[in-house]
Formats: C-alpha cells, structure tokens, sequence
C-alpha cells in the first residue's frame, strides 16, 4: 500500500512518551522492517539501559498468547545468518552475574517435543568443532551439591532414560573421559552412587551384541 509516511534523510529522536504500532488486522505484512545493506561496524538496532534498576520489566520483551503452530522458522523470535562462515552469530555476555541465571527454559507441559535442539544434517565437524562446548578456565572447587561444568537432575522421575547416547561408530569413541591432572587421595575419572539400591542388575550394566 501506500506509505503514510517516508523519510529520506534524517533522523526520528523521542525523548519523551512512547512509539506505539498497532497491526491488527495485518496478516502476511512484516509489522517493522529494518534494511541495512551496508552495515559494518555499526548497530542495525539498539537498546540501551544504563541506570535505572529493572524488577519486572525487560528491555525486551517478545510474547505471544495464540496457539501458534508455524515449524519452518521460529514464531516468536527467527535468527538466520545463511551466509556466513565466520565470526560469531550469538552473543551473550553477562560479566558481573554471580548467583543469577544466564538464560533459563522452561517447558512444564513437555510432552514429545524437545525444551532445545541442536541439528547439524550435513556438515562434516572435524577437531576443534563441535556440536556444544562447555568451558570453564576457573579454579572451580563445588560439586557436592551439583556439578560445575554440567549438572543433570530429575527429582521425580521413576522409570525411562534420562541420559542416551545413539551412535552408529566404528572405530571411533563413544564417550571419552581424560584427565592431565595427578589423580590422588578422593579423586575419580568416574563415581557410581546408589543409595539404598536393590536392583540385580547392579549399578553398572555393560551389553554387547554381535560383538567380534
């Protein structure tokens, strides 16, 4: 249609009060469009909070109360970089957290579908890639109440797999754990703890079939 306004050249600046955009009745239009061709070292879109102390609010908020249903992209938020072999896509820094959380997902009514997914079809990863990587250069020194590089709970459930690993290699590993250090006094590569286990298969069960 018709723009109701076009800028050329200059800029918008509100200092005070708000912009608000309503599109209810758009249905295959894009709400805002922003094009930036020939961005460098620039910023496409910036939010900036410096002083105030945020509570209940968010820089940014993107919510949805509609059943959506769309699988070809994300519905609520959509990041694609289809060119690039480089660099970093995502970032996320939070310097000064302590005892907050970095990013959280919470899926209460999971059923089938999966809280995250990581899918890599047909790349072919090579040393030095990989699919997640967990790092820490600290001298880390919890771990009797939860694990410092990854920790892995379910509190209520009785039966099932909590943890699978499905491979179809041949020469290769399939899980590998090493350590440099000088192991002594309490320490382990690997702890087996069962408490008040009754099982007859034991706490390790190891099967192999069809093994030459």
């Amino acid at each position: 249609g018709t723009p109701a306004l076009t800028l050329t050249a200059g800029d918008i600046t509100l200092t005070a009060g708000q912009l608000n955009q309503t599109t209810a009745g758009a249905t295959t239009t894009n709400g805002y469009t922003g094009t930036f061709n020939g961005l460098t070292t620039g910023i496409g879109m910036s939010l900036v909070h410096t002083t105030s102390v945020i509570t209940t609010g968010s820089v940014f908020s993107a919510s949805s109360t509609s059943i959506d249903t769309g699988t070809g992209q994300g519905t609520l938020v959509n990041l694609v970089s289809s060119a690039s072999t480089a660099g970093l896509i995502v970032n996320l820094v939070t310097a000064g957290l302590t005892t907050g959380t970095a990013m959280a997902i919470t899926t209460n009514a999971l059923t089938t579908g999966g809280a995250l997914l990581l899918g890599n079809s047909t790349g072919v990863i090579t040393d030095g890639g990989s699919m997640l990587e967990i790092t820490s250069g600290g001298a880390n020194s919890g771990g009797s109440t939860a694990g410092t590089m990854l920790n892995i709970s379910s509190s209520a459930q009785l039966a099932g797999t909590l943890v699978e690993i499905l491979s179809v290699i041949t020469t290769g590993v399939g899980m590998l754990i090493s350590s440099t250090g000088v192991m002594t006094t309490t320490g382990s590569l690997l702890t087996l703890t069962g408490q008040q286990a009754t099982t007859a298969a034991g706490l390790l069960r190891i099967n192999a079939n069809s093994i030459t």
